[in-house]
């Protein structure tokens, strides 16, 4: 799928820099990973750990597009 296609089917949209929500998510990001890297890693914490670690890449990458105007859903 190409970015065209991303915004005909509203997977994307053009929407104004909201720099309050910018730095939110990057808050909440950073306490993910510090969350993620307080735990010790075992059998029980790995799925949480990697789910943690994921969150946070994807609240920057939404922070990111929001910066340069996009919503991505």
């Amino acid at each position: 799928m190409d970015w065209k296609e991303c915004c005909d089917r509203r997977i994307v949209k053009t929407v104004s820099v909201d720099k309050a929500m910018i730095n939110s998510l990057i808050k909440t990001s950073n306490k993910r990973l510090e969350s993620e890297k307080r735990l010790a890693l075992d059998e029980t914490t790995a799925e949480s750990k990697v789910s943690l670690a994921y969150d946070s890449v994807r609240e920057l990458l939404e922070a990111l597009a929001l910066q340069n105007g996009f919503k991505v859903y």
